[in-house]
């Protein structure tokens, strides 16, 4: 029995630690592909993804959920 739970907690905390570093990346990436289409939109250009999506990519939970919140 003790050798399961050792397992499982293992795996949990290998899971949370994936969560952790891929929210973070994702989070920057977003961060930085705001600054890149706002650029884009600055300079008179069509920029994807649209004004509907673009205040998304500043905030967090896009990053940790894995997709914009379209309010």
């Amino acid at each position: 029995m003790n050798r399961i739970l050792y397992v499982a907690k293992a795996v949990l905390l290998g899971l949370l630690a994936t969560q952790i570093i891929a929210t973070l990346h994702v989070y920057l990436s977003n961060a930085d592909l705001y600054r890149t289409v706002m650029t884009i939109t600055e300079a008179g250009y069509l920029a994807i993804p649209n004004q509907r999506v673009m205040h998304t990519l500043k905030e967090f939970g896009p990053a940790f959920f894995g997709g914009p919140s379209l309010r």
